[in-house]
């Protein structure tokens, strides 16, 4: 098991990689996580799943800059073990936009989000700085009161919707659906839906 960088080979064997999956490593801290992720400059898929500390916004600082091919990021936590610890800030550093290089983010999987941190305004954030590449998106099981998906409408290349476990305004849900013309996968599970809204 992997529980310290040190055990990895050196720096020059990570300019290739293009996939890094983590798993259960507990002990890994954000600064770490940093660090590796920053060595792989070649990145376009990140799994990063039963690790408390990937959910920290450190481990996404400067992660735009450093992995400007990424496309593919996965962070959360199977069977409920924790609730993410990303705000907006975390966010914000996953959707940078910068002026030389445009996001290519296909996939987002942010599961247990702490609604609380993340606010309407992480949401709107992905919708406004993803709209040009996101196809699947999965923001499952959140934890507490829910923002309007209403922005999410923005996103319209989007083919695949989790939102599992979500409650939303049937109105901001309709809107938002209405305008994702290539949506081929949408789950709704376990969500509750205001038809007052």
């Amino acid at each position: 098991m992997l529980t310290r960088m040190s055990q990895l080979p050196s720096s020059d064997y990570y300019k290739h990689l293009t996939e890094v999956t983590l798993t259960g490593c507990n002990k890994l801290n954000a600064t770490s996580l940093n660090t590796f992720i920053k060595k792989c400059p070649s990145l376009a898929r990140l799994g990063l799943f039963d690790i408390p500390a990937a959910t920290a916004n450190l481990t996404f600082n400067c992660i735009r800059e450093a992995c400007k091919n990424l496309k593919i990021i996965r962070v959360g936590a199977h069977d409920c073990k924790f609730t993410s610890r990303m705000s907006k800030n975390g966010l914000s550093n996953i959707t940078m936009p910068l002026r030389d290089s445009p996001s290519c983010l296909e996939e987002i999987i942010l599961l247990r989000l702490d609604m609380a941190k993340i606010g309407q305004c992480g949401l709107d954030m992905i919708a406004d700085r993803l709209q040009a590449s996101l196809l699947r998106l999965d923001l499952s099981n959140p934890k507490g009161e829910c923002p309007s998906v209403e922005s999410l409408g923005k996103l319209s290349r989007l083919e695949g919707l989790r939102l599992a476990g979500w409650s939303f305004s049937s109105e901001a849900l309709t809107s938002a659906l209405a305008s994702l013309k290539e949506l081929k996968l949408l789950d709704l599970s376990e969500s509750s839906i205001d038809d007052a809204g």
